[in-house]
C-alpha cells in the first residue's frame, strides 16, 4: 500500500495491477527456485535428498527474508505523527 501512495487516484488501478503482477511473479520464482533446490539436493544425494534440500531452500528463503526486511526498514517511509 505504501507504494500506491505517491500514485494519484488516477493511477491507482495500474500501481495495482503492477503490484499483483509482481507478487504473482515472485511467488512463481520462489516456488521454482525451491522446486530446483530440491531436485538438484535429491540427484545428489541417495536418501536423505529431500530433506537437504528442503535444508538448503529453507536457508535460502531465510536470507531473501532477512534481505527484503532490511529493505524494508530502509527505504519504506515512516508514518509522520500529528
Amino acid at each position: 500500500m505504501s507504494g500506491l501512495i505517491t500514485l494519484s487516484k488516477a493511477n491507482h488501478a495500474q500501481g495495482n495491477a503492477i503490484f499483483n503482477t509482481l507478487q504473482q511473479f515472485s511467488g512463481a520464482l520462489g516456488t521454482a527456485l525451491a522446486g530446483t533446490l530440491i531436485a538438484i539436493a535429491q540427484n545428489n544425494h541417495v536418501g536423505n535428498g529431500t530433506a537437504i534440500g528442503s535444508k538448503w531452500t529453507f536457508m535460502v528463503l531465510l536470507v531473501l527474508i532477512i534481505i527484503n526486511l532490511v529493505l524494508a526498514l530502509l527505504f519504506v517511509p515512516k508514518k509522520k505523527s500529528k
